[in-house]
């Protein structure tokens, strides 16, 4: 592919390598190639190969060089914290100007990684990133709220992310209040994250906003009928949400009763 793109041969746009074991020496060499400006691959799957931080780091750089990469799937390799880090290291050495998908699911990115993630995403034009199933909880998502209004995110998977672990919620809260002026993410999913009762304070907060918020996931938390209700009573004013998912969160019939009197008044949902 290196060579190819060298002698100015190389057509390849699609390039998916998933499950192939790849691992370090792999991901090195597929780095550099990414990093040729004769390579004009768009498109790179990567997922379940054992890429750690050596890897990493040389992946992130050759995004960051890259002229036409815009969608890039590293979910399932498990490189943890130090490959987050390595990889956000990597991506500071360049640009990162055509970067738009970045999909990093199945990965234990705790909160040092993810803040090293987003710091490295400051002033990009990724729009969609994907951190659902890994273990950013309550600090990852504070390191998220701190750096969101600096990114173009248009969607954002947090799902599985134990957010609300045992009753914390400053992670949500932040988050809450930098969404609040946030002027660009479209869809937000905090499915299976623990959010209980008190969370629904910092969710309608979002909601009672006039954000560019379009789609919300809440399902499988333990938000119960007052979580509900705190939400309904939110969208009564709320003009641009279209679609909520708020599935098994142990709603009963008397607050889908109530909570429906309020989504009534709804006209845009």
């Amino acid at each position: 592919i290196k060579k190819a793109g060298e002698e100015g041969k190389s057509k390849l746009r699609w390039l998916d390598l998933g499950s192939n074991d790849v691992r370090e020496r792999g991901a090195v060499a597929i780095g550099e190639a990414i990093e040729c400006p004769g390579v004009r691959i768009s498109r790179l799957t990567l997922r379940g190969n054992g890429i750690l931080s050596e890897g990493m780091d040389r992946l992130g750089q050759g995004v960051a060089m890259s002229q036409t990469l815009r969608r890039i799937d590293l979910a399932h390799n498990g490189f943890g914290d130090r490959g987050a880090i390595a990889f956000a290291d990597g991506l500071s050495r360049g640009t990162t100007s055509h970067l738009r998908v970045l999909l990093l699911a199945f990965n234990s990115i705790g909160p040092d990684g993810t803040a090293a993630l987003m710091r490295s995403l400051a002033n990009t034009e990724v729009e969609h990133l994907d951190l659902g199933c890994n273990v950013v909880g309550p600090d990852g998502t504070k390191a998220i709220a701190e750096t969101i209004n600096s990114t173009r995110l248009k969607s954002l998977n947090l799902a599985c992310n134990n957010i609300g672990i045992r009753g914390d919620r400053s992670g949500m809260t932040a988050l809450a209040k930098a969404l609040e002026v946030n002027e660009t993410l479209e869809i937000l999913n905090l499915r299976g994250n623990a959010l209980h009762t008190n969370c629904a304070q910092d969710l309608a907060d979002i909601l009672l906003e006039d954000t560019a918020l379009i789609q919300l996931n809440v399902g499988y938390n333990e938000l119960y009928d007052n979580g509900a209700w705190e939400i309904a009573e939110a969208l009564e004013d709320n003009t641009r949400l279209l679609g909520l998912d708020i599935q098994r969160n142990e709603i009963t019939d008397e607050g889908a009763a109530c909570s429906a009197k309020t989504w009534g008044l709804n006209a845009t949902i």
